[in-house]
C-alpha cells in the first residue's frame, strides 16, 4: 500500500460480546482489514478452505476459532504475501466502536466498506448506512458465505481479540497493524 491518497476497500469483523455480565468477554473489538483488492482477502480463504479443511461436508466457511492450528498458520501465511493494513477498536459500544473505526477508515482512504450483517433489523443497518455517510463511506453488507473476505476479517479480529482478552500473542505479531 504505497499511495495514501489510493482509495482502499475495508472488511469488517468484531469479536467478543458487548455484555455486561461475569460471563461477559472482558473486551468487545471491531477490526478492519483494509487492501487495494478484495479478491486478494477472498482468494486467501477460498486457497486455505480448499487446501487445509479435510471435512469439508460438516463446514462451508473457515471460522477462526473453530478452525486448526494449521488452518491458521495457512492464513497467516497468504496474508503475509500480500499488501494490507489492520486497525482496531476495542470498547463495549458497538455503535461507539463503528464510529471510531470510520474515523479511522477515512484517514486511511477507505471509500467501500464490507460488513456482515451482524442484526438484520432495518433500523440497525440504516444506522450503520448513515454512520458510514458521515465519513463518506458506501457500506456493503454480506455473510461470510458470500462475501469470503469476511471469513479473513473474522480470522484477524480473532487473533486481535485472543492477544486483547488472554495475551495470547501467538499469531498477533504477525499482523500488519496500523494503530495511529
Amino acid at each position: 500500500m504505497q499511495d495514501e491518497t489510493e482509495v482502499r476497500i475495508a472488511v469488517i469483523d468484531e469479536s467478543g460480546d458487548t455484555g455486561l455480565t461475569k460471563k461477559s468477554s472482558k473486551n468487545f473489538i471491531n477490526t478492519a482489514v483494509i487492501i487495494n483488492n478484495i479478491y486478494s482477502l477472498e482468494r486467501i480463504a477460498k486457497t486455505v478452505y480448499r487446501k487445509k479443511i479435510l471435512n469439508k461436508h460438516k463446514r462451508d466457511q473457515l471460522h477462526a476459532n473453530k478452525d486448526n492450528q494449521k488452518v491458521h498458520e495457512a492464513i497467516l501465511k497468504e496474508l503475509s504475501l500480500v499488501e494490507y493494513k489492520v486497525v482496531y477498536v476495542n470498547n463495549k459500544d458497538y455503535f461507539k466502536n463503528l464510529d471510531l473505526l470510520f474515523v479511522k477508515l477515512a484517514k486511511l482512504n477507505v471509500k467501500t466498506v464490507y460488513i456482515a450483517i451482524r442484526d438484520s433489523r432495518r433500523k440497525t443497518l440504516e444506522r450503520i448506512v448513515i454512520l458510514g455517510s458521515k465519513f463518506n463511506i458506501s457500506i456493503v453488507f454480506s455473510t461470510p458465505i458470500n462475501n469470503k473476505a469476511l471469513q479473513i476479517a473474522d480470522f484477524v479480529s480473532w487473533v486481535i481479540f485472543r492477544k486483547l482478552e488472554c495475551g495470547d500473542e501467538k499469531y498477533f505479531k504477525q499482523l500488519k497493524l496500523d494503530q495511529k
